[in-house]
């Protein structure tokens, strides 16, 4: 998007204090949502189960139509627009096999089910 007011409030998300204040506010939101009714409480899970499923649609496709060389490309733009290094992704691929992380691992089902509620 290149613009940097967005890149700002998405890095004071990540401060101690958008942090503390983010959290504040989710307390109160659940908080209010819970003690309005239970009733209440059940039609927001709905809209929560429903905004889960177009999330998971959404990260299959961006996954599924993105190339890695692509993603390596946008993710260090992003980077150098969010004040990072200009080869972030070739930094991060050299530090994982440093740590002799494979990143190639053969495919687990498992291990697939547990990371997609995350994901």
């Amino acid at each position: 998007m290149g613009n940097a007011a967005l890149s700002n409030i998405g890095v004071w998300f990540t401060t101690s204090t958008g942090i503390i204040i983010t959290s504040l506010l989710n307390g109160l939101a659940a908080m209010l949502l819970l003690t309005s009714g239970f009733k209440n409480y059940v039609k927001f899970q709905y809209v929560m189960w429903y905004g889960t499923l177009l999330a998971f649609a959404t990260m299959l496709v961006v996954l599924f139509t993105a190339s890695p060389a692509i993603f390596a490309e946008r993710l260090d733009a992003f980077a150098i627009a969010s004040g990072g290094a200009a080869n972030f992704y070739q930094t991060a691929v050299d530090a994982a096999r440093a740590a002799e992380i494979n990143l190639n691992p053969p495919f687990s089902l498992l291990a697939t089910l547990l990371v997609a509620p995350i994901a």
